[in-house]
């Protein structure tokens, strides 16, 4: 979060896991990728959350609604401050 969508950042998370930073050149778009595969796990994380949330099945629909809007707000809360520059990056790739 600290790094935002930035080279910086995928050269901190190939450190993190043990890859080489070659692997980095791997991806042309850099930010764009990383911001993508962002996206792609927090869709992924929001669909397993929403599975496993037995309580929707006990809410009037109105309840259930807010709660399914409310889940990915929540979610997205700790990049709030980085997320226009995640746009940003995705509208000019």
């Amino acid at each position: 979060i600290n790094l935002g969508w930035t080279k910086a950042a995928l050269i901190t998370g190939a450190k993190d896991v043990g890859l080489s930073l070659s692997i980095i050149g791997s991806f042309p778009r850099k930010e764009a990728t990383l911001v993508e595969f962002f996206m792609n796990d927090f869709l992924q994380k929001l669909i397993d959350k929403i599975n496993s949330d037995e309580s929707l099945k006990t809410l009037t629909p109105s309840e259930c609604i807010s709660k399914l809007i409310r889940i990915p707000l929540e979610m997205q809360a700790p990049y709030i401050s980085t997320w226009p520059q995640a746009l940003s990056i995705q509208s000019a790739n």
